[in-house]
C-alpha cells in the first residue's frame, strides 16, 4: 500500500533509521542530517511514529499492550 502512495522500501528504511536514532537521544538536527532529509521532515516523522503508537486516549496502542510494550 505504501508503494501505491510513492513511499518506497528505501523511504521506509530511512525513516525507521531515524526514528531508532532519535529514540536513541540523538538530536533531530544530527539525524536529519544523517538521512539527508530537512529537520521538518523528521520531526513529522517522529511525529506520526508516535501518533501511531498512542492511543486516542493518549496511552500505548492496543497492539502495543497485547505485545508487552508499556
Amino acid at each position: 500500500m505504501e508503494e501505491a502512495l510513492g513511499h518506497s522500501a528505501s523511504q521506509r528504511g530511512l525513516r525507521a533509521e531515524a526514528i531508532v536514532y532519535a529514540a536513541r537521544g540523538v538530536g533531530l538536527d544530527t539525524v536529519a542530517e544523517m538521512v539527508e532529509r530537512a529537520e521538518g521532515t523528521v520531526r513529522e516523522w517522529l511525529s506520526r511514529w508516535r501518533q501511531a503508537r498512542l492511543g486516542p486516549r493518549g496511552d500505548r496502542s492496543r497492539r502495543g499492550r497485547e505485545r508487552g510494550e508499556a
